[in-house]
């Protein structure tokens, strides 16, 4: 009964479909066998016919990467997708028991135009009844990476301005915009300038 249940493919979706986040099963070349309910809500397909005509696409050209269909290529053809994270890895992953975790960054279109999307992608390869296949489940890590990639920060006070140009501390600038927590400590620099001759307790005093 366990190994049955293992092989299911039914019980395979339902457990993707619990994810949290995007998750998609794909065979070697990135064809897409399955979305579970979040890549579904992530990309849009809001109906079963939307979700069907999804199945067997490249995981590329369902992502909108903007390189696939770039000079008449279809996703995995073009010059740059023999250097493309996400190809790669499902390959591997597919190949065998290897699970990959790594970023990828595609060029995405979009109404307004190409822009720049970055994900934190985890691919692990299964066995699924007389076939392998991979699991990738993709975090968009976009809107940090433009948090981070310019952020206004006052050389003196080190406070960060907002957009309607207040300024804030770092800490409650990236609590606010992306619900990311601080803790503090001291490296050994200032240790050794705030409290000369005391020996720090474990966690601090490191770079």
């Amino acid at each position: 009964m366990p190994q049955a249940f293992l092989h299911d493919a039914d019980a395979l979706r339902t457990v993707l479909d619990a994810f949290p986040s995007p998750s998609l099963l794909v065979d070697a070349e990135a064809r897409v066998l399955f979305l579970n309910r979040a890549a579904q809500g992530a990309l849009g397909l809001s109906t079963p016919a939307a979700v069907q005509e999804a199945l067997l696409q490249r995981g590329g050209h369902l992502l909108q990467c903007a390189r696939s269909g770039a000079g008449g290529c279809s996703c995995g053809e073009a010059e740059a997708c023999k250097r493309c994270v996400l190809g790669a890895s499902v390959a591997l992953a597919a190949s065998g028991d290897t699970i990959v975790r790594s970023r990828a960054f595609l060029p995405v279109r979009t109404p307004e135009g190409t822009v720049e999307a970055h994900f934190l992608m985890s691919v692990a390869g299964v066995a699924l009844r007389d076939r392998r296949v991979a699991i990738v489940t993709l975090e968009n890590l976009s809107e940090i990476v433009k948090l981070t990639s310019l952020l206004p920060i006052c050389f003196h006070c080190r406070r960060v301005r907002n957009e309607d140009d207040s300024w804030t501390t770092v800490e409650e600038y990236f609590k606010e915009k992306a619900d990311i927590d601080f803790s503090h400590s001291l490296c050994a620099d200032c240790m050794e300038e705030l409290y000369p001759g005391e020996q720090p307790t474990a966690g601090e005093g490191t770079r």
